[in-house]
């Protein structure tokens, strides 16, 4: 059975960060995101942080896909059967959900 909360806080049992922290909420990163200037790649890469546009690998194929091109970072929200993400590239960015193979970045933040 798919379970939500894997990834959840410090103590999820599949949180890929390091002890004391964990994956941002979606308020967390979209907070981020609205303090860049100007909210696409140029001000992710900008901003304190320096996000980059890595791409991600695709899910089925284990292809590399839009290095260079677009940023992909999960979060730790959920939607039915689909995770997350946020996307940014030169031309915005936004929040949205897919499917949970796919291996976008992750972002950890300190749980405080």
């Amino acid at each position: 059975m798919p379970n939500d909360n894997l990834w959840k806080g410090v103590a999820g049992t599949n949180n890929p960060c390091p002890p004391g922290w964990r994956l941002p909420t979606m308020a967390e990163l979209d907070a981020e995101y609205r303090s860049w200037n100007p909210r696409n790649a140029a001000g992710a890469y900008g901003s304190t942080l320096k996000w980059p546009v890595g791409g991600y690998r695709e899910g089925a194929t284990g292809s590399l896909l839009y290095e260079g091109s677009y940023g992909y970072v999960w979060n730790s929200g959920t939607a039915g059967n689909l995770a997350s993400f946020m996307l940014f590239n030169y031309g915005g960015s936004s929040m949205y959900n897919f499917f949970r193979a796919n291996g976008y970045s992750v972002r950890c933040v300190r749980d405080l």
